[in-house]
């Protein structure tokens, strides 16, 4: 059983909603940053991802033992150049896209990186 104290005064009775709104208000606006907040981490999440993948591709191209060995010269010299281009554009207009935007870079460079190899092999 629940006790409810009934004050009818119309003070209290203003104050008690403009509690009530500034609750939901409060906790609206702490909704939006949770969500903002989640959209940004995933935004550099693939940021990292895009240029995690541009280094350590770029690493495995330049040693010997690694993919250097299985690819021709000029889709190693093609694969360079469009790593360095992606890294340009990282740190200029790239700087700050949409996640979307990265996502679909990383995925045209492994499509990219995967059309060489398989040709290569």
């Amino acid at each position: 059983m629940h006790n409810f104290v009934y004050n009818y005064s119309e003070k209290t009775c203003q104050c008690n909603i403009e509690s009530l709104y500034n609750y939901i208000h409060f906790v609206h606006e702490q909704g939006k940053m949770i969500a903002e907040d989640k959209q940004e981490k995933e935004r550099v999440d693939a940021r990292n991802a895009l240029e995690e993948y541009v280094y350590d591709l770029r690493a495995k191209l330049s040693e010997e033992d690694q993919l250097a060995t299985f690819i021709t010269e000029m889709d190693k010299e093609t694969l360079c150049r469009t790593l360095d281009d992606t890294e340009n554009w990282l740190y200029e207009e790239g700087e700050d896209c949409q996640r979307q935007v990265y996502s679909e870079r990383l995925t045209r460079l492994k499509v990219l990186f995967d059309k060489i190899l398989i040709i290569d092999l």
